[in-house]
């Protein structure tokens, strides 16, 4: 568990913590992202069913932020690409340059509007990471909208690259991003 301070203009509003999501917590997920989902462009983000974030939560690769008791933002982590539902069909080139098997995706992050600017994606994104390396994995992708600025300059700052973008999800367009592990 991880504490840190939610702040606006300076001024500290609440403190939050960063635990890993239980299964009583998958209706606070799947709320959270309904009301992502409701507040941003479609082709900015694309949801997880509610089976997979109860597949994210059980295997323990499910974080949370809470906020006074309340869930504001969450992510999920791929660990094993080797699965038929994994993101390794939706990843063109993983698995080239190293064993897919030494291989995770950062999968969905949802940040409540009203908790935005925080910073809470990168934190999730840096807690998912070292669960990744914990486990043994050497590189991380993820995928992310050429026009969710916020979110492309968030993975920038995490050390991701852009590797090729590509249509997904139904031809949205994708940058495919990666990211070394254990290198700083």
């Amino acid at each position: 568990m991880e504490i840190f301070v939610i702040e606006e203009n300076q001024k500290r509003l609440a403190q939050a913590e960063i635990k890993p999501l239980a299964s009583s917590d998958l209706g606070s997920c799947v709320s959270c992202q309904e009301e992502v989902v409701s507040t941003t462009p479609s082709e900015l983000f694309v949801s997880s069913t509610e089976s997979e974030i109860q597949a994210y939560i059980e295997s323990g690769s499910a974080i949370g932020v809470f906020v006074e008791g309340k869930l504001c933002a969450y992510g999920l982590l791929e660990l094993d690409l080797t699965k038929d539902h994994s993101l390794k069909d939706r990843l063109p080139g993983l698995g080239e340059a190293l064993p897919i098997q030494q291989i995770a995706a950062l999968d969905t992050i949802a940040v409540l509007p009203s908790c935005r600017g925080n910073k809470l994606q990168i934190a999730i994104a840096n807690h998912l990471l070292k669960l990744a390396w914990s486990q043994g994995k050497k590189a991380a992708y993820t995928t992310v909208s050429p026009k969710n600025t916020p979110s492309v300059n968030n993975l920038l700052a995490l050390g991701f690259e852009i590797v090729t973008v590509t249509l997904l999800y139904g031809g949205k367009e994708r940058y495919i991003m990666r990211r070394l592990l254990g290198i700083s």
